[in-house]
């Protein structure tokens, strides 16, 4: 059988389960465990794993929502982020009269973070947050320039934007 242009003996399982996660629990946990240890690993790595402990393929579409409802398992899902941010910023109001902490009329609800070497002489890294007001302006909340773009900057960095 042709699976992604190439000849397989394995059995190809298309989006027949659209709720996203697999049927199997062995596999639902391999999923679990793998996004535990590095939630960034990638759809193809996931469809790798799976195509060599249980020797056939998960289609992308299928991988990406078993992967998305796991990192909700795990993580939680961002409605519920949001919120406990909406009811930190109301703790944070009662025991600080005059704060001021209104997210959803002045910017949109996530900060993009980002980072660039910047090439030449020096060699350095530019770290920056940005956010967008209601209007869709992009707003820069912070940035830093740092040796090289390390674990240990954007840990610097994260840890104190504020």
């Amino acid at each position: 059988m042709d699976v992604d242009g190439e000849e397989s003996n394995e059995k190809y399982v298309a989006d027949s389960n659209e709720s996203g996660f697999l049927e199997d629990d062995d596999e639902d946990e391999i999923i679990m465990l793998l996004i535990q240890s590095s939630s960034s690993v990638t759809i193809p790595i996931l469809q790798g794993t799976l195509r060599q402990s249980y020797h056939f393929k998960l289609s992308h579409r299928k991988v990406w929502l078993a992967k998305q409802k796991a990192i909700a398992q795990i993580y939680g899902d961002w409605e519920d982020s949001y919120i406990k941010v909406l009811r930190l910023l109301q703790v944070l109001q009662s025991y600080r009269p005059g704060t001021t902490c209104d997210l959803s009329a002045h910017c949109k609800p996530f900060i993009s973070v980002g980072g660039t070497h910047l090439y030449g002489k020096y060699g350095i890294a530019l770290l920056i947050a940005v956010a967008q007001d209601g209007n869709s302006n992009i707003l820069l909340v912070a940035f830093a320039i740092v040796d090289s773009e390390t674990t240990e900057s954007w840990s610097f960095f994260l840890t104190n934007l504020r």
